[in-house]
């Protein structure tokens, strides 16, 4: 009906128009939501939010197209920079079409946030549905073990409710991008529309006091987001434990000998690096780029705090010093390949546990700490002491009487 309306060219209450159509949609969805989450899960009233939100951005968009152009307001607003560049002579704009149009844009602006809001609960209500059945059947340690081997699953084996997971992390990630890119070209809008005078000003900032409740939205949206993400990220840290149970046993006081056979990298950072590949690298064409940097790096966060934990509590020698940063060397190296973000900034503290357990003497740290040093330390003085410690061969009384500020 909204489409014979707007190709009839009649004069048409655009909020009533709109208004319309979001009851339509509101309607579909609270008629059937319950018997396709029932009947096909929440995976599939996921999919069925997309192909009504898909209908409502078509319908909505034509409706506010012909609006713009039936009420002239590309014209309006010429006429209206016109007369300002006229020094506000009078012209031929009558102040009360303008009021008009103002008025109509702000109603149109509620309609939205109000039909947002809506679409935007139930989004998140089938999101975190399919989210906490995924990862109770997905995420356990034995499952992904069961669906590809350390390889990793395949897309062919991978248990449905994986892929549900990922889905509704995909929805969420783009339904709070855009809430996000919505509100910004609304606002773009707005200097255009409204001149800069005191009346323009107030009626700018009632139109943003509306599209400021859709920031919110997008705001808690996207906190909702990385929430789940890290529970996503939590969830596959258990296929990490037996590499991470390796490197607590790891002894870094090597002999010549260990150290020399350490060269060829076959010690627990390659394990690591083989477990890391096999634990994400499924989920990358499963995911939008966002979702996947953003569950890599959320890993890559705890896994590094793992190492940082393991790794104070281990006695080192110079030799196993320098072994420590081969190993965080390889680390790097290899992780920036499968991000383009960077992650040198998540080892920068071990890097200098690293540098600072492979020193020759306690008196060495002078040569990179304070005065012309270019090193951003990452370590505080207290860190940096009890790191020395872990030298066996360091005297105590050497680290103490060092002069760290």
């Amino acid at each position: 009906m909204i489409a014979e309306q707007l190709d009839s060219g009649k004069r048409i209450d655009w909020s009533a128009a709109l208004s319309l159509l979001f009851k339509d949609l509101a309607l579909t969805l609270e008629s059937h939501e319950a018997l396709v989450a029932e009947t096909f899960g929440q995976e599939a009233l996921l999919e069925l939010l997309a192909g009504l939100q898909a209908e409502c951005d078509t319908s909505g968009g034509r409706l506010i197209a012909r609006f713009i152009e039936v009420q002239k307001l590309p014209a309006v607003v010429r006429e209206a920079s016109s007369k300002r560049g006229r020094g506000g002579q009078e012209g031929g704009l009558d102040h009360r079409v303008v009021e008009t149009h103002i008025t109509q844009l702000i109603g149109l602006c509620r309609l939205t946030e109000e039909y947002n809001q809506f679409i935007l609960g139930k989004m998140r209500n089938a999101a975190d549905g399919a989210l906490s059945i995924a990862k109770e059947t997905s995420f356990s340690p034995g499952v992904l073990s069961k669906a590809g081997g350390v390889g990793g699953p395949s897309m062919a084996n991978l248990p449905p409710a994986a892929v549900a997971y990922v889905t509704a992390l995909n929805n969420s990630d783009v339904a709070a991008e855009y809430v996000t890119k919505l509100k910004a070209e609304l606002e773009g809008y707005l200097t255009e529309l409204f001149p800069s005078s005191p009346t323009g000003a107030g009626d700018r900032e009632r139109v943003r006091t509306v599209l400021a409740d859709q920031g919110k939205t997008a705001g808690d949206l996207r906190q909702s987001h990385i929430k789940s993400l890290e529970a996503l990220a939590d969830a596959l840290m258990p296929r990490l434990r037996p590499v991470m149970d390796e490197i607590a046993t790891a002894s870094y006081a090597l002999s010549e000998a260990e150290y020399s056979a350490g060269e060829f990298g076959d010690g627990w950072a390659s394990r690591l690096l083989v477990v890391l590949e096999a634990t994400l690298l499924w989920m990358q064409p499963l995911l939008t780029t966002n979702n996947y940097e953003g569950v890599l790096h959320s890993v890559l966060d705890k896994v590094v705090a793992r190492l940082e934990t393991l790794l104070a509590r281990k006695a080192f020698n110079q030799l196993g010093g320098l072994q420590l940063d081969r190993d965080i060397r390889a680390l790097v190296g290899h992780l920036s390949e499968l991000t383009s973000r960077t992650v040198r900034d998540k080892f920068a503290r071990l890097n200098q546990m690293a540098l600072v357990l492979g020193l020759e003497t306690v008196e060495e740290l002078a040569d990179y700490w304070g005065g012309d040093s270019t090193i951003t330390w990452r370590l505080s003085a207290a860190e940096v002491r009890s790191t020395l410690a872990q030298r066996t061969d360091f005297s105590r009384e050497a680290i103490k009487a060092l002069p760290l500020h």
